[in-house]
């Protein structure tokens, strides 16, 4: 069996529709996918049904551990009452989208001309950094979606390197198992945050 459990769509801040992702999958001949979309549940029933490849809904949900002051991603699977996530991922949606607002501002303010209503959204509503570079790749400001201007606008120090502030960590994965799910942390050696795990299991981290 072969299967990639950590994959992001249109939905939120990936690059491919849910419906472009099924088709690699399947071309690819992976067992199964699960599409784990940035703070919302609201691709769970958009979903489709294959005899030869399962799409199981997931969700990555954005955290910090104030201790170690590091950005913490936990993954939740297998949820029984996903609007319990969902409830407590909205404000983070919410923050998000008046952040990228502000940023978008910003970069008006320094010569960039955004026209607001033809930046792509998550989900038709919520706006995040990936969104405003896929509109500045697509108007020729930029050719790289995470290259050199990313790193210098968005990154150390650039007039856009400011953030909103996340859920703690610990809260993050008892959220998953309050709403019947496994919680999973994602790729701790990108954020290198391996030293939380023992904290996190004693809050019901699964895997």
């Amino acid at each position: 069996m072969k299967a990639d459990l950590h994959i992001h769509s249109t939905v939120s801040d990936g690059s491919e529709s849910i419906e472009t992702i099924v088709e690699m999958a399947r071309e690819k001949g992976l067992s199964a996918i699960a599409i784990t979309d940035h703070d919302t549940v609201s691709h769970f029933d958009r979903l489709p049904e294959f005899p030869d490849l399962r799409v199981l809904p997931g969700v990555e949900l954005s955290a910090w551990d104030y201790g170690l002051d590091v950005r913490v991603h936990i993954l939740a699977y297998r949820l029984a009452w996903p609007e319990a996530v969902e409830a407590f991922a909205l404000p983070t949606l919410l923050a998000r989208h008046a952040n990228s607002l502000r940023q978008i501002q910003v970069l008006q303010d320094h010569g960039y001309e955004i026209d607001l209503d033809r930046v792509p959204r998550a989900d038709g509503k919520y706006i995040y950094k990936q969104h405003i570079m896929q509109y500045l790749m697509d108007t020729g400001v930029t050719e790289e979606l995470f290259g050199d201007f990313y790193y210098r606008t968005f990154k150390n120090g650039g007039i856009c390197h400011f953030d909103i502030r996340y859920p703690d960590t610990c809260e993050a994965v008892e959220a998953v198992k309050r709403a019947g799910g496994l919680a999973v942390l994602a790729h701790p050696g990108q954020q290198q945050n391996f030293e939380l795990i023992p904290k996190l299991v004693s809050h019901g981290l699964d895997g």
